[in-house]
């Protein structure tokens, strides 16, 4: 071993002496000056390169001692070349505390006369940190026979071992999902013999362990002659046309003697050059999915037959309003011939009319006010001598908005303000006003307020009737709807139900291992929760969209409404066989509406277009809906079919009452959902699309902090 506590003048005249000893061993080298210790230049070429490769080399004496190192190790350990010359067991002091024992031996034996490949080890560098390295040794000899040590190369493999360790959590994690996912997996090679499966599979098949299963083939496991020969053909479909066969129904008898209604998929395995090797299989257990079905199949009968009994009782209402509307469309038409007759008289004289005028001091006091003001009022006008005296008579809730219009009145601005008054008795009356500022330029000012009121109490209250009329015609809607849905509610309904099944028997069996698995237990008991959930969320969705209450608009978040809605419209949409896709923009502005209506104008507009696509290919039936920021601020909701589209004669009167397309409609709900859009202050209108079928338009107006 080389003494650490040597000279320097020593050392570098060893290193000659090693100089002129490689010298010697090249063949064809030109010799070495002895003055200089200059090589020749293939000696220099053979440094350079052997100090800037990109791994560590190094020669060690036989007797242990390291002679020289290239500059590789600075990068790769962080030492420099002086350090490892002066270390006295080179490169055992590197070497990690771990390794150190096993790399010792090792190099014990390369000092023997051993060679070796490629061995990993640790590395520890200066800095403290590790690298995964790995060492090649081949022993020196001169060409006259003696020893002269051995060479080393070491390779920073530290991206291998990371890789190769990411390798094997990915393979220990694959196994850990195909032991305990609750379906049975398996896998064959092109002679259908089995090359693995999990434990659920092994035992349906009667196989004791999953490693037993290897190499066998259906004929020798637990199946039926049938069962063998349905799978064999299944099997080979999948290596002949190398493509998927998804969600097979089948039942099995299995080893226990239990017929298990199954849901199986086939894919075919593929070896690195793309070829088919093999058929990759998972079974499901869906036995107690299908007991699921036919109850609800039977509790779909008994909602059908309740269902038609109310549609009855429906049919005999929209008799009843049809003939309500009728006699209110002769009406509206008579009041408009008589208002055309009556406008000019009617603008001033209707019910009462008055007149303020300004004084000197700015004031403004009564000019006159007609007699009708006490029979509305029920006192009389000689009490009230200024505007500020009539604001007495207002509803405390009114007096905000009549205050801003008397405001607008002193700038110059004529308006018309609907609002209520309390009478001496303590009756409230709804007035409508409407009046007129006189300008004066040399005053600079208003100097004259004329204005008529009229006494629209009667007219309110036939708004309010017909609002509850509209309320309970949207009401039967919404039970129509709710009807024809039953089958998807039931499909929704039934995919948590089934996932909460699944994971109480995978906590039942859980439970009775031996210790319980406590953590996959609460797992699968997170699970049923969280679909538990899922499915009183259903339900309680559906209670709010069934329940009679008077509209109240509120701020609402136009993408909340929709998701709202999307569960029952992606399931009316697989029930028409048709494919639904959302598009909710970004920054979309709140809006002020009734949740309910506004859920019921979108699923209103949703079935149509499906009903409208039902005479088209199936895979060609698609509907979108759309939700936008409109350049105005407000928000769009788009609605787009493609269906076969409407004639412009029969487009232009879709929006007319009991005017329809379909065998069995009633022709209201376009006139009901255009007529909640407009009282929601938006509009909704149709277009036809440049392809197929037509789009409809929502717009609502952007909510604003003002308005109630």
């Amino acid at each position: 071993m080389t003494d650490s506590r040597k000279t320097k003048a020593e050392l570098l005249a060893e290193l000659r002496r090693l100089r002129a000893r490689l010298a010697q061993l090249e063949p064809g080298n030109a010799p070495v000056h002895a003055a200089t210790g200059v090589c020749s230049d293939r000696q220099d070429h053979f440094r350079a390169v052997a100090d800037y490769t990109y791994d560590l080399e190094s020669w060690v004496a036989p007797d242990g001692r390291l002679l020289w190192v290239n500059l590789a190790v600075e990068r790769l350990t962080g030492y420099s070349v002086a350090e490892c010359l002066a270390m006295g067991d080179y490169p055992l002091p590197l070497v990690h505390e771990g390794d150190r024992v096993r790399m010792a031996a090792v190099f014990q034996g390369a000092l023997a006369g051993s060679s070796g490949n490629d061995l990993p080890f640790r590395l520890r560098c200066k800095d403290g940190s590790v690298r995964w390295v790995a060492v090649s040794w081949q022993p020196l000899q001169a060409a006259d026979g003696p020893g002269l040590g051995h060479r080393s190369s070491i390779r920073d493999i530290s991206d291998r071992k990371e890789a190769e360790e990411a390798l094997q959590a990915h393979r220990a994690l694959l196994g850990t999902i195909i032991t305990h996912i609750p379906c049975g997996v398996y896998w064959k090679d092109r002679e259908l013999r089995y090359r693995g499966c999990n434990a659920e599979f092994a035992r349906a098949a009667g196989v004791a362990d999953p490693a037993a299963i290897v190499g066998k083939t259906d004929h020798e496991l637990a199946w039926e002659p049938e069962q063998t020969a349905w799978f064999r053909r299944c099997d080979e479909r999948v290596l002949a046309t190398g493509e998927a066969l998804l969600h097979i129904e089948e039942s099995e008898r299995q080893a226990d003697g239990r017929v298990a209604q199954l849901l199986t998929s086939k894919v075919p395995l593929r070896d690195a050059d793309g070829q088919v090797c093999g058929v990759l299989g998972v079974d499901t257990d869906i036995s107690h999915l299908k007991a699921v079905e036919a109850e609800l199949r039977r509790a779909h009968d008994e909602l059908e037959l309740r269902v038609q009994a109310r549609t009855a009782e429906l049919a005999a209402t929209n008799d009843q309003l049809r003939r309500e509307i009728a006699e209110r469309a002769r009406v509206e038409e008579a009041l408009r011939t008589s208002e055309k007759r009556y406008r000019h008289v009617a603008e001033l004289t209707s019910d009462f009319a008055y007149a303020f005028r300004r004084a000197s001091d700015r004031s403004f006091g009564a000019e006159w006010i007609t007699d009708a003001f006490e029979r509305i009022l029920g006192c009389s006008p000689a009490r009230f001598a200024a505007p500020r005296d009539l604001l007495k008579l207002v509803h405390p809730d009114d007096q905000p908005a009549v205050r801003r219009s008397v405001e607008l009145l002193l700038t110059g601005q004529s308006n018309v303000i609907e609002f209520r008054v309390v009478r001496g008795d303590g009756e409230v009356r709804w007035l409508r006003n409407q009046a007129r500022p006189e300008w004066d330029e040399a005053a600079h000012g208003v100097v004259r307020i004329l204005g008529a009121a009229r006494d629209i109490t009667a007219q309110k209250q036939a708004e309010e009737e017909a609002r509850q009329h509209q309320a309970s015609l949207l009401h039967m809607a919404r039970l129509s709807t709710m009807g024809e849905l039953t089958a998807q509610l039931a499909h929704e309904l039934n995919q948590p139900l089934c996932t909460i099944v699944g994971n109480a028997q995978t906590a039942q069996r859980l439970l009775m291992t031996d210790p319980p698995d406590i953590a996959e237990t609460r797992a699968a008991l997170d699970d049923i929760v969280t679909h538990g959930n899922r499915a009183a969320d259903i339900i309680h969705r559906l209670r709010d969209f069934l329940r009679l209450q008077q509209p109240t608009p509120v701020v609402l978040n136009v993408q909340r409404v929709i998701e709202d809605i999307a569960t029952l419209a992606e399931a009316d949409a697989r029930q028409h066989g048709a494919s639904i896709h959302f598009e909710i923009g970004p920054d979309l502005p709140a809006v002020r509406a009734d949740p309910i209506q506004l859920q019921q104008i979108i699923l209103n507009l949703v079935r149509n277009g499906l009903e409208a696509m039902m005479r088209m290919p199936p895979g060609t039936r698609a509907l979108k809906v759309q939700a936008r920021r409109e350049d105005s601020g407000g928000a769009v909701i788009r609605v787009s079919d493609l269906g076969p589209g409407l004639p412009e004669a029969v487009a232009a009167r879709m929006f007319e009452p009991f005017f329809t397309t379909k065998p069995t409609g009633l022709g209201m709900g376009l006139v009901i959902s255009r007529s909640i859009a407009e009282s929601h202050g938006g509009k909704l209108s149709m277009t036809r699309n440049a392809g197929r079928g037509v789009t409809f338009h929502l717009a609502l107006p952007a909510a604003t902090e003002d308005k109630p």
